[in-house]
């Protein structure tokens, strides 16, 4: 991999990171609970459609994690 290509798959994955923040923000990220650890995830691949698809799969993962935390939310609220 040449280093413009590796600076590139770099963008997509920041650019993935940030859409997830952005979408766990919009959708009940609140700041007045227990503090969430956000950890960066990285993805090394060979060639763009690897990295693309490594990108796809830890983008899914998170979406259900938020999905999850979010409903373990809901479900806490009702409770109380």
């Amino acid at each position: 991999m040449t280093e413009n290509s590796i600076k590139k798959h770099t963008l997509y994955v920041m650019g993935g990171v940030a859409a997830l923040l952005l979408l766990w923000a919009s959708f009940g990220g609140r700041g007045d609970g227990d503090p969430v650890a956000i950890s960066a995830a990285e993805v090394h691949a060979d060639t763009e459609e690897e990295c693309e698809r490594l990108l796809a799969a830890m983008i899914a993962d998170m979406k259900s994690e938020v999905a999850a935390e979010k409903e373990r939310l809901t479900a806490e609220n009702r409770a109380s």
